[in-house]
C-alpha cells in the first residue's frame, strides 16, 4: 500500500509566520494572545541561561554551541535548543561564524562579575519564588488561597532565599531613589518591611549622619544582620534591626522620633485595609 510522504521544511526566523494568525495582534492595536501566552518560556530561557552559567562563560568572549556545552557540561543538543531561545529573546546575539555572544543589557546586569549585577534577583526571586506563587494566581482571586507574609517567612530557607535574591534589585532601586529624594537633614529613618536593610544601606552611604532602623520579620531580620556584615563598618553601624511584623498596631519607636519614614514594595503585600493603618503609623 502506497503512503503519501509529506515534507516540511522549517525555516529559521520564519517560524512566526507559519503559526495561526487568528489570535496574533493586528495593526488595530489589540492583544497578542499568543505572544501572552507563552510569553513565560522566554522568561525560563532567561533563567536557566542565569541557572547554567551560559552569560557567565560568553562574558569571556563569544563561542560556538559546542564550546558552550563542553564547558558548561550540558550535552550539545540541548545547549543548542537553549541557545536558539535565548537568541530569538534577544540575550544572545548569533553571528554568521555560528559564535554567540551576550547582548548588551545581558553582559551588564546578568554576568555575575559585573557591577551592575542583579541576576539572583532574576533566578531565586521571581523565577524561584514569584512563578510557583503566580501559578495559584486564581485561587488567590477567589479566596481558595491567602498568602501569610508572616508565616511564609517563618521558614529560614524561604526567609533567606527571598531575602537574599532582593538585596542586589534593592540596591539598585534605593540608589535611584535617593538620586531623586534629598537626604539633606535627616537624622533618623524608619525603613518599614526594609528586607534586607538595602534602602537603609544606600541612605547611610549617601548621608554619613543618617542613622537607620529597619522594621522586619525576626527570620529576615537575621537574614538581614548577616547580610549587612558585608558592608564598610561604618556604614553597617548605622542601620539596626529590630523585629516585628510591620502591620503589628504598635512599633517599637517613639512617637516622632523618626525624621523619614520609608514603605518600599510592602503596600501591595498587605491586605487593603491594613494600607490605611501602615500609613497612619507613619505619622
Amino acid at each position: 500500500m502506497a503512503h503519501s510522504v509529506h515534507r516540511v521544511k522549517v525555516l529559521t526566523g520564519h517560524a512566526a509566520a507559519l503559526l495561526p494568525t487568528a489570535c496574533a495582534s493586528g495593526d488595530d492595536g489589540d492583544v497578542d494572545l499568543d505572544g501572552l501566552a507563552y510569553g513565560f518560556m522566554a522568561s525560563q530561557a532567561l533563567f536557566a541561561g542565569l541557572e547554567l552559567g551560559v552569560f557567565d562563560q560568553l562574558a569571556q568572549g563569544p563561542q560556538s554551541a559546542s564550546d558552550l556545552a563542553k564547558g558548561l557540561g550540558i550535552p550539545g543538543n540541548r545547549i543548542q535548543t537553549l541557545l536558539t531561545a535565548l537568541v530569538a529573546a534577544k540575550c544572545l546575539r548569533r553571528d554568521e561564524s555560528h559564535l554567540y555572544r551576550n547582548s548588551p543589557n545581558v553582559q551588564k546586569y546578568m554576568v555575575t562579575s559585573s557591577k551592575a549585577y542583579y541576576g539572583d534577583y532574576f533566578k531565586y526571586q521571581v523565577a524561584g519564588l514569584f512563578y510557583a506563587r503566580m501559578g495559584q494566581l486564581a485561587s488567590v482571586l477567589r479566596g481558595e488561597e491567602v498568602l501569610n507574609y508572616s508565616t511564609w517567612f517563618s521558614d529560614p530557607a524561604v526567609a533567606s532565599l527571598y531575602t537574599s535574591a532582593q538585596h542586589n534589585g534593592s540596591l539598585a532601586t534605593a540608589r535611584s531613589l535617593f538620586k531623586k529624594v534629598s537626604l539633606a537633614g535627616v537624622g533618623r529613618m524608619l525603613d518599614i518591611g526594609g528586607g534586607s536593610g538595602a534602602f537603609s544601606l544606600q541612605a547611610a552611604r549617601g548621608n554619613p549622619q543618617l542613622r537607620a532602623t529597619v522594621l522586619e520579620l525576626p527570620e529576615v531580620c537575621r537574614v538581614g544582620r548577616e547580610m549587612m556584615q558585608e558592608a564598610p563598618e561604618d556604614e553597617r553601624a548605622r542601620v539596626n534591626f529590630k523585629e516585628l511584623d510591620a502591620t503589628s498596631p504598635t512599633w517599637p519607636v517613639e512617637p516622632e522620633s523618626q525624621d523619614l519614614t520609608l514603605m518600599s514594595y510592602l503596600c501591595g503585600s498587605v491586605p487593603e485595609a491594613t494600607i490605611a493603618e501602615l500609613c497612619e503609623n507613619c505619622f
